[in-house]
């Protein structure tokens, strides 16, 4: 397809997007469904669906089958952060991550604790009890009001008492492994003037995977670095620097 069908696919898009982005019979939809409905290209979905959302989301898996209305959200509507035609900024926390964990936990840090792996999750008389080990490996047993798990699914599964509708949900997501590594070797970079802060790269002999480089220093805002820090999510051959 030529870059004019292309570019004509993302206006198209956008103003779907800008239609449609809030209606509430989209929130079960598929994303990939609602593409096929309104004729959109593998090539479209290819060149710019798929890298961008395999950055937001670090993954390829399923991003295709999730609610329309969510993935419309992020090209349009109050929480609009992605536009083909213009680009689009975002912000970020200066001092990173570890600043707005700080931020958030300040008012409990005193009651935070760490290395302290919980085992079981059980549910009794409209209570909580939280099994966990301490740092001389003794179990130990709490009971709480309520308790929000901020686990992975699988995790999940393993320590909580879950009803057997739970039980289900939660295996019904899956995860695809990953190798991360850290590394200086610019010669995963495309040319300069085409540089940004992460880059999505295709193999073309395996549609299913793909690599991902981050630019640390774009992203946490270190400024100019040399050698750059970068970070790779799959990478094809280990890094040479």
């Amino acid at each position: 397809e030529s870059p004019e069908t292309l570019s004509a696919e993302a206006e198209r898009f956008h103003r779907l997007a800008e239609a449609a982005h809030d209606d509430p019979s989209l929130n079960l939809v598929p994303f990939g469904w609602w593409l096929k409905w309104h004729g959109f290209s593998d090539k479209f979905r290819e060149t710019h669906l798929t890298p961008m959302l395999a950055i937001l989301f670090v993954s390829i898996e399923g991003f295709y089958e999730q609610s329309t209305r969510f993935i419309l959200n992020m090209y349009s509507g109050k929480g609009k952060w992605i536009d083909y035609r213009n680009g689009a900024s975002s912000w970020v926390i200066k001092g990173s991550s570890r600043e707005y964990y700080k931020r958030l936990t300040e008012p409990f840090k005193d009651r935070l604790r760490l290395l302290s792996p919980v085992t079981r999750v059980e549910r009794k008389n409209g209570k909580v009890i939280v099994t966990w080990v301490d740092s001389l490996s003794q179990k130990r047993s709490e009971v709480f009001s309520s308790v929000i798990l901020a686990t992975p699914a699988d995790v999940t599964r393993r320590i909580l008492d879950t009803e057997w509708w739970e039980n289900w949900a939660l295996a019904q997501v899956r995860y695809t492994p990953v190798i991360v590594e850290m590394h200086g070797d610019g010669s995963v970079l495309p040319a300069e003037k085409m540089r940004r802060a992460f880059h999505y790269i295709q193999h073309t002999d395996d549609p299913m995977s793909f690599e991902l480089v981050g630019r640390m220093n774009e992203v946490f805002g270190y400024g100019k670095l040399d050698p750059e820090p970068l970070i790779s999510l799959n990478p094809r051959q280990r890094a040479l620097k």
